[in-house]
């Protein structure tokens, strides 16, 4: 009885040697991983770390590069373009938004980006040739929080009717949301589409002020004027709709021209793909 009772001492203290030993390892591994991540943060670009799929590091190498108050290279590294012309930005939307440090750096990206107006314009707009999407478009494709969606439609609204490439759709990101997402997501729908119909009408009226701003002040040209017209090659429908607008330029009649306004573009639409068959030679 003795010895069994030694013997099962015995195994007891080798058990605990060998636990001590795996314990050990874990810790060592723990630390060694520790390491690496602060080596990757030190010394890899935000863009690496977004393509990489390293996003909770991408977050903190963005914390990193506000702490050193460096703005050149902070700017350089938001706006850093991979050989596939997609910004960090792209490669967070693109890859999914469901973790929370995907959640989190999204709006961090775009409230330090737009310090820099110029660059964080053209970035929200970039359409880089693989897909031709915008950073909202990936977001719709990818069904991202509404939180970020709203985000990134305040951020740069002109995205929501700019269309992906021709081979993979020529979809708006509300079509491609409709097409992937729709079920179950009512309100990221309806708000894409109050979005993508209200900024729809705020571009034309402001591309028809734009034309009216053109011929009638800029040019003085004549309102109703048929060689006015003629010579701006203009449809006669079209240039009565501007002479009307034009009559208030030159009249200071601003009220009432943007009273007229604001009846234009009720139910403007993007217009829509259409696949025309060529004539037989």
């Amino acid at each position: 009885h003795e010895d069994s009772e030694q013997d099962h001492a015995e195994s007891d203290d080798n058990n605990d040697d060998e636990y001590d030993d795996d314990d050990a390892d874990s810790e060592e591994y723990e630390t060694d991983d520790e390491e690496e991540s602060s080596k990757l943060i030190q010394t890899k670009t935000l863009l690496f770390l977004c393509q990489e799929g390293q996003i909770r590091l991408a977050r903190q190498r963005l914390q990193l590069l506000q702490k050193e108050n460096n703005l050149d290279k902070l700017q350089k590294e938001i706006f850093q373009m991979g050989h596939d012309k997609n910004y960090p930005l792209h490669e967070v939307v693109m890859g999914g938004t469901l973790e929370n440090s995907s959640k989190t750096i999204v709006p961090e990206l775009l409230e330090i980006g737009k310090q820099w107006k110029g660059p964080f314009l053209v970035m929200l707009n970039a359409q880089p040739p693989s897909y031709g999407r915008t950073a909202l478009h990936w977001a719709a494709w990818a069904n991202a929080s509404l939180e970020i969606t709203r985000s990134l439609v305040m951020a740069n609204p002109e995205a929501l009717i700019l269309k992906d490439k021709k081979s993979h759709g020529s979809r708006t990101p509300l079509e491609i949301f409709k097409r992937y997402h729709v079920k179950g997501n009512v309100k990221k729908v309806s708000f894409l589409e109050t979005s993508t119909q209200l900024w729809t009408q705020h571009r034309l009226r402001l591309a028809v002020y734009k034309a009216s701003l053109h011929w009638f002040r800029h040019n003085s040209c004549l309102p109703f004027d048929k060689k006015g017209r003629k010579e701006a090659g203009i449809t006669p429908k079209n240039w009565f709709y501007l002479s009307v607008l034009g009559y208030c330029l030159q009249r200071e009649m601003e009220p009432l021209l943007w009273r007229i306004l604001g009846f234009v573009g009720g139910k403007a639409q993007i217009a829509k793909l259409t696949n025309r068959k060529r004539r037989r030679s």
